[in-house]
């Protein structure tokens, strides 16, 4: 990435969310929602602070999202904005897809062209899931839908696939991460990103789970778990078509959250909101994926607990996380 694009993201960027410790993570947002708008899909960069992004995130919104982040990609031509998203691919070092569903992958997939010619020494690392893997190289890559960019160019195919069975971990860039699966409609992982003795946890699509708080709890109360993205896809009245989906409303989210702070459910919402607040103190809950027909009714839940003192972020397309 040049240096010009580098610094058009860092003026995206807002003050630290944790409370005055050195931020190791720099999140920026490319993509929120969670269907209803595809120029803004699950899509997120992840760097070390004041450095160029190395992973991509989720891959639902690429060009859109990154055209939030550079004025001149926005509004320039064609060729100028595609130009600014291959200098983007080409300084990665992997691509994390925590589920097959198109609304996490659309967009990367239509944009992984321009990885050809890109100047990439290597292949691109699409780290995922075995079972996703599987289902993208059957689905994808191996139907006529789309070309097969993990055999072509033959000498160097743009993108390798790197499985990742859960509990494993890999090196990526500067980051170690690790996966944990989630509870979903089709297999879905979280990934556990860390550095220098720091951790992120994005979460995929998810209902009700386990495995990921009983990971994350010794992170917690060693306090080097500096934020957790995870859905909220649906309002509380709809908590069984949450259920059904595999996804989250604020209510099942609050229940998630007193997993990982183990913390007893209070009598209604507000007070377990109150009673998490003091045990989740320095790490952010990202709120991700809120479905475009739900947003308002979301948000407003989520505003009611951010006034009870839980460190909710509701992020928006162009920001960033310093975490």
């Amino acid at each position: 990435m040049t240096l010009s694009l580098a610094c058009s993201l860092l003026l995206a960027a807002v003050p630290a969310l944790d409370g005055g410790t050195r931020a190791v993570f720099e999140v920026r947002v490319l993509g929120a929602l969670g269907g209803g708008e595809d120029g803004n899909l699950s899509s997120y960069l992840v760097g070390p602070v004041g450095a160029s992004p190395q992973l991509l995130v989720e891959g639902g919104s690429l060009s859109n999202g990154y055209a939030a982040f550079t004025p001149e990609g926005a509004r320039g031509s064609p060729t100028g904005r595609a130009t600014a998203l291959r200098s983007l691919l080409a300084g990665l070092a992997g691509v994390l897809i925590s589920h097959s569903h198109l609304d996490h992958v659309s967009g990367f997939l239509l944009d992984t062209p321009l990885l050809l010619g890109s100047g990439r020494s290597q292949s691109l690392p699409l780290v995922a899931l075995p079972q996703t893997l599987a289902t993208l190289q059957t689905h994808v890559f191996g139907s006529p839908l789309w070309v097969d960019f993990t055999a072509i160019p033959k000498a160097m195919p743009a993108v390798k696939l790197a499985p990742l069975e859960p509990g494993r971990t890999l090196s990526v860039g500067d980051f170690t991460v690790e996966t944990v699966a989630l509870a979903h409609t089709v297999p879905s992982a979280a990934f556990v990103i860390s550095k220098e003795g720091a951790s992120y946890a994005h979460l995929g699509d998810t209902g009700p789970t386990e495995a990921i708080w009983a990971r994350l709890r010794p992170l917690l109360g060693s306090h080097a778990l500096r934020g957790v993205a995870v859905e909220v896809s649906f309002g509380t009245t709809q908590e069984r078509l949450a259920r059904d989906s595999g996804h989250l409303t604020p209510h099942l989210l609050l229940l998630e959250l007193a997993r990982l702070a183990d913390v007893k459910p209070a009598a209604d919402d507000l007070a377990l909101a109150r009673a998490l607040a003091p045990r989740l103190a320095g790490c952010a809950i990202i709120a991700t994926h809120i479905k475009s027909l739900d947003f308002e009714t979301v948000t407003a839940e989520l505003k009611a607990f951010q006034a009870e003192g839980l460190p909710l972020v509701i992020p928006s397309q162009g920001q960033t996380l310093r975490l």
